[in-house]
């Protein structure tokens, strides 16, 4: 039951057409079996048969491109087709057309044959004739026209083996020789130097009519031989057969008989006449071989009514075989000839050779490229199912190889691309990680000082960033604000930052401590010292980093700060702006450095602004920075607005500067506003 409901699956699927060809098939077999079993025809058969027939017809013509579709899917298929096409069909029709070329030739040529030896017989007429006359101009005068003849023509007949005749006409009258022939008088219609081929409703002759150019009298001569029975068959003996069709050609069952009116001379009628067919004739010996064919071929000969005179093209049938031909045509070389079919023999067996070989090479090279091609199909399937580390063979020296050992290389450089796209997306998944761990780390909220208002913000060049702000709340109105510039970009920056960030709030919140136990606040000097020894004691020595730490108290409304080699603060009041004194080495470098302080008291609506190098350093396309002078406009133009909305007119402004380049440095802003 499965098997069958397989079947009805696969029969479901096929289109009408198919399903038609094979009920009509299936039909069509039954009947035919039927009819072999029976030995009689079924009711029907010939309808089932047509039927079958044209259905038969529509499937191939609809199934073709299908056909020729899957055929022609596989490169060697392809290749195999294109061979056939352009070698072995031009080779067949080439053949054809040699083949046919030598038919007709050869028919031409044995047509001409027969023609050549009608008009030799017809000049061997003339000749006698003309030999007649002269002996009868040259007579003694006591000899008689008869005397004469009878013995020529008596003797002319049985050198002949054929009944030959003459009539004479001279001034005296006209004598008949012999007296009885078949012709007894000149034709009326025969003029002076007519010669061929005479037929009357029974018998062809062969006829020439002479008169001597030296005559004193008129004496004219008509003689005639008569074509006996075999006078075709004989006339080109074991070379060909000529078959007179008495004014009618066959071929296929058509007539091509002599017509009763004079236009051409040819009409044409079908067999269905009641005339019998004329069979055509068998060449003279058997075939020497599958090439040595029967040739026919028609032949054109002229043919004289003896009653009429009417000169008409009669038709003959020309049977013979190539090698009869042959023989023939190459009889004037002796034995030389036999050289000839060795010359051509072996000519035909170096060609022969030469085209096993050009085959034989022809499908090794067809063999390597569609091998070549298949080893690149299995590639390209081995790639699209994942499988890179596959591998093509190369089994030659040419340019598929190449292609081959491209394909080798691409697949290998892309695995190493996808080692590398993988190794990438888990250094993408740690900067990720790395992002968001440093995104705790800047503030979350700014410290609320009552007369000091604060803000900062990072905008990493790459995923994480090597500058750093921080806003430390120490309580009393009191504040740290810091900013620096780390050595370096990237993870390296960011886990400095990171460690500089853990290291100065432990310093911060150390020293908030001992000002709460009574003793004195540490200075930033001091915590700028004590993290350059640590800095320097924790990392490698080119790790450094400038920095900038103040500490703000309500109460004095100071900010004492110290600066270890950053950019100095811009300071905006009444318009005019100021940048900080003080500078120092960048925490880091060297052991030991002590640190000097500065202090600046800040009025009612001064604004500091702490920076690093990525806000003023950042280049445009002309690799023109933008620069202290643009910033400090940008600060004086929007002094009085909120800190953010200041913030958000300089990252603005560096933008449009910078326009689609990419940054390459870390842009880091803070704003202090005193209240």
């Amino acid at each position: 039951m499965s098997r069958l409901h397989l079947l009805q699956q696969q029969f479901s699927r096929l289109s009408r057409i198919d399903k038609a060809f094979l009920t009509a098939l299936l039909v069509q077999a039954t009947y035919s079996l039927r009819d072999a079993a029976t030995g009689f025809p079924l009711p029907g058969s010939g309808l089932v048969r047509l039927a079958f027939i044209i259905i038969t017809i529509l499937f191939m013509v609809r199934s073709f491109p299908r056909i020729v579709r899957r055929l022609l899917w596989r490169v060697r298929h392809r290749l195999l087709v294109t061979w056939v096409l352009l070698g072995v069909v031009p080779i067949v029709l080439i053949c054809a057309l040699v083949a046919e070329g030598l038919f007709i030739l050869m028919g031409q040529v044995v047509g001409y044959m027969t023609t050549a030896e009608i008009a030799r017989q017809s000049e061997l007429v003339r000749s006698t004739a003309q030999g007649l006359a002269w002996s009868l101009v040259h007579r003694v005068p006591s000899q008689s026209v008869a005397a004469l003849a009878e013995p020529f023509v008596r003797e002319i007949s049985q050198t002949r083996n054929a009944e030959v005749g003459a009539i004479v006409r001279t001034g005296k009258g006209v004598i008949a020789v012999p007296a009885d022939g078949g012709i007894r008088d000149i034709p009326e219609w025969s003029k002076p130097g007519f010669v061929g081929l005479l037929k009357d409703d029974l018998r062809y002759y062969v006829g020439a009519h002479v008169v001597p150019g030296d005559s004193t009298e008129k004496t004219e001569v008509f003689l005639y031989q008569h074509a006996p029975a075999d006078f075709f068959k004989n006339l080109l003996p074991n070379v060909a057969t000529v078959l007179p069709v008495e004014g009618t050609a066959n071929a296929a069952g058509i007539d091509i008989r002599r017509s009763d009116e004079r236009r051409s001379g040819i009409s044409i009628r079908t067999s269905r006449d009641p005339d019998p067919v004329i069979q055509r004739p068998s060449p003279p010996a058997g075939p020497r071989g599958w090439w040595d064919v029967s040739v026919g071929w028609p032949v054109l000969m002229p043919i004289t009514d003896l009653a009429t005179g009417r000169s008409d093209q009669s038709v003959a049938i020309v049977v013979s075989r190539p090698s009869l031909i042959i023989n023939k045509l190459f009889s004037t070389l002796g034995s030389l000839a036999s050289l000839a079919v060795v010359l051509l023999v072996f000519t035909a067996i170096v060609l022969l050779i030469v085209e096993i070989v050009s085959l034989l090479f022809g499908a090794k090279l067809t063999r390597s490229i569609t091998r070549a091609v298949a080893d690149l199909y299995e590639g390209t399937r081995k790639v699209q199912a994942g499988d890179f580390s596959h591998r093509i063979p190369i089994r030659t020296k040419d340019q598929l190889s190449e292609l081959a050992g491209s394909f080798n290389a691409m697949t290998e450089r892309i695995q190493h691309l996808i080692l590398e796209v993988k190794e990438k997306e888990r250094l993408e998944n740690e900067l990720a990680i790395a992002r968001d761990v440093q995104s705790q780390l800047f503030p979350k909220e700014f410290p609320r000082l009552k007369t000091l208002e604060l803000w900062g913000g990072c905008q990493p060049a790459r995923t994480v960033s090597g500058d750093y702000y921080d806003f430390v709340s120490l309580g009393s109105g009191r504040a740290a604000l810091a900013i620096g510039d780390i050595s370096g970009k990237g993870i390296s920056a960011a886990l400095l930052m990171a460690h500089i960030q853990s290291a100065l709030r432990s310093q911060l919140m150390h020293s908030n401590g001992e000002s709460r136990a009574g003793t004195s606040v540490g200075s930033p000097s001091s915590i700028l010292s004590i993290l350059n020894d640590h800095l320097y004691t924790s990392s490698a020595p080119e790790k450094y980093a400038t920095f900038f730490l103040g500490l703000y108290a309500d109460e004095a409304g100071q900010l004492v700060y110290t600066n270890a080699g950053h950019l100095a603060p811009m300071l905006v009041r009444h318009g005019q702006v100021l940048r900080l004194p003080g500078e120092g080495f960048p925490v880091g470098l060297f052991p030991g450095v002590q640190y000097d302080q500065q202090t600046v008291s800040l009025e009612p609506g001064d604004l500091l602004a702490g920076f690093t190098d990525g806000v003023t350093e950042t280049p445009n396309r002309d690799g023109e920075e933008f620069g202290d002078l643009r910033l400090t406009e940008l600060l004086v133009r929007h002094a009085g607005k909120p800190l953010d909305r200041i913030a958000g007119e300089i990252t603005a402004s560096i933008a449009t500067w910078t326009g689609e380049l990419e940054r390459h440095d870390d842009t880091t802003l803070v704003l202090a506003r005193r209240l």
